[in-house]
């Protein structure tokens, strides 16, 4: 697999952004009914995203497939978005980290709050079911998931 790191905006992947946004309203402003609105706020959020952080993914046919928003931190990497084909997200992340702590070895473990609201069960159901690596805690209330270089929670 060879992940393209997004070097400023490319419509391709912001166009596949805002079409997840829209479909899986993973935060409460991809819910707004106004859709010039709604499609501002999305705009809003890519733009940070592409600024602040290091966006990966992965086209098939012209066509994203995956992907990854992370931010580096001297002890872990933030997910800060996660999108993919359905059947091969989670296989797609798998190698990335895999490749990411090897290239770099930097073997600090990936972390994210899950901030989805929308089908949070369902979503939480499927990343339990297939995801054998995500280690869950509740931090806060708020939902934790880490993934290691080894598997195992540190």
């Amino acid at each position: 697999m060879n992940f393209q790191q997004l070097k400023g905006s490319n419509a391709i992947v912001e166009l596949a952004f805002e079409d997840f946004c829209i479909r899986s309203k993973p935060y409460d402003f991809c819910s707004i009914k106004s859709p010039s609105v709604r499609s501002l706020q999305i705009k809003k959020y890519y733009e940070y995203l592409v600024e602040k952080t290091d966006i990966f993914y992965l086209t098939h046919d012209k066509r994203i497939t995956f992907f990854l928003s992370i931010t580096p931190e001297p002890s872990h990497v933030t997910v800060e978005f996660i999108f993919g084909d359905t059947y091969c997200m989670l296989e797609n992340f798998r190698v990335f980290r895999e490749k990411y702590w090897k290239q770099l070895d930097y073997n600090v473990p990936f972390s994210t709050e899950i901030k989805r609201q929308h089908k949070l069960k369902s979503f939480l159901k499927f990343i339990q079911k297939k995801d054998k690596d995500a280690k869950f805690s509740l931090d806060n209330g708020k939902i934790l998931v880490l993934y290691t270089s080894d598997g195992a929670q540190k």
